[in-house]
């Protein structure tokens, strides 16, 4: 809603006296831009960590595998 629009509409506000009527659309819709955004930043930070500790879990399950018996008899076999 531009300035032109916001005027016309205070001057229609004033001939029937209900402003707080006219703005609650706007604040609304600046409240939901604003939990968008937040909840971007925290969608965000979560992958960041899912993605952490899914590598960790990766290096971690590859360290296992390689400290194996039976996989290092095969190394060992191969070498």
């Amino acid at each position: 809603m531009n300035k032109r629009q916001q005027n016309k509409y205070i001057k229609q506000a004033k001939i029937s006296k209900s402003v707080p009527v006219i703005f609650e659309e706007d604040k609304s819709k600046r409240v939901m831009r604003k939990s968008i955004r937040v909840l971007r930043w925290i969608i965000a930070i979560v992958s960041v960590i899912m993605s952490t500790a899914l590598l960790a879990a990766l290096i971690y399950a590859i360290v296992i595998f390689f400290r194996a018996d039976w996989v290092q008899t095969i190394i060992a076999a191969l070498n």
